[in-house]
């Protein structure tokens, strides 16, 4: 992570890794935020996730430029600079939700730069505030409505599912909130019991690159174990729970994320699904996460137990 040569490639990214720093003006901000980016990725952080902070901090810096070419230290941050760069994003900045992860990543880094003493006189009132930054207005709602889940994750219409092993990874998706990519990678031996006997999830978050153990619902363990069965028949080798269904004899390529979006498409039109109103709906593999943390929620669950149990690195 350097001005002058190519940033370094990550081994476990496989598409575009790289984290460019030439964009970053002078003053220390570049180096600051090579600081905190290397940070986060020792702390877990996945590197998707810091490249994708970093394109937002690279926005603020050329803003930065733009307003105040002369200024030589980080002391030209301030709240009113802030301001105006809230102003700046609203008015020229990219997508509502873009913009609202851009300012997260700011939010961030200027806490971390003041906890940890990255960039020297930053001036004391450079914040922004908790409720800054805010969902975009008009936002829609990410979870799926009841009405519409109750006709999504019924048996009858499951039943439409291709094949059982699509079946059990939709099951799989609605009763854990795994995000897709992980859901796809599980291994043939995920389901373990816990000191009391109960059956939980071993598996590998991505995301923080971490491995965990959730405890399951009983209909997910059925599913699960099912699977486990479908496996045994069909690819003893396998290592993968969900392995892919085609072209794929010996079972040693997984489920693709691909494969699922597209048959959770045609899922949707096979039952033709609508909402209350009966207006058409589609929602994505993702949406089914989204929809068992607000179930959670709605349930009483404390917010920290969600957050531990949907594999979350910080309540935000």
């Amino acid at each position: 992570m350097t001005h002058g040569t190519p940033p370094p490639r990550h081994p476990g990214h496989r598409r575009s890794p790289l984290v460019s720093f030439a964009a970053f003006p002078r003053h220390g901000y570049g180096e600051a935020v090579k600081s905190w980016a290397r940070s986060r990725l020792v702390g877990g952080i996945s590197f998707g996730a810091i490249r994708r902070d970093v394109t937002g901090l690279t926005w603020f810096a050329r803003f930065l430029e733009t307003g105040r070419p002369d200024a030589g230290d980080a002391s030209m941050i301030t709240r009113a600079v802030l301001e105006g760069y809230l102003a700046h994003l609203g008015a020229k900045g990219p997508a509502p939700n873009t913009s609202l992860g851009y300012l997260t990543a700011l939010r961030g880094f200027l806490e971390a730069a003041r906890r940890r003493h990255l960039l020297e006189h930053l001036a004391s009132d450079a914040s922004l505030y908790n409720d800054e930054p805010t969902a975009p207005s008009g936002r829609s709602s990410r979870f799926i409505t009841e009405d519409v889940m109750a006709k999504l994750e019924s048996d009858r219409a499951l039943a439409l599912l291709p094949d059982d092993t699509t079946r059990h990874l939709v099951i799989v998706l609605i009763e854990t909130g795994l995000r897709a990519g992980d859901a796809c990678r599980l291994t043939v031996d995920c389901l373990v019991p816990d000191s009391t006997g109960w059956p939980c999830l071993r598996f590998f978050n991505a995301k923080v690159r971490a491995e965990q153990i959730v405890p399951l619902s009983n209909r997910a363990a059925e599913a699960i174990g099912a699977q486990q069965e479908e496996i045994g028949r069909t690819s003893p080798g396998s290592p993968w729970l969900f392995p892919a269904t085609r072209a794929n004899p010996d079972g040693a390529r997984p489920f693709t994320y691909n494969a699922l979006r597209q048959r959770l498409f045609r899922f949707q039109e096979a039952i033709d699904l609508r909402d209350r109103n009966g207006r058409p709906v589609r929602v994505t593999a993702h949406q089914f996460r989204h929809t068992f943390g607000t179930r959670l929620i709605n349930s009483g669950v404390p917010q920290h137990v969600v957050q531990r149990l949907m594999g979350h690195a910080s309540p935000r």
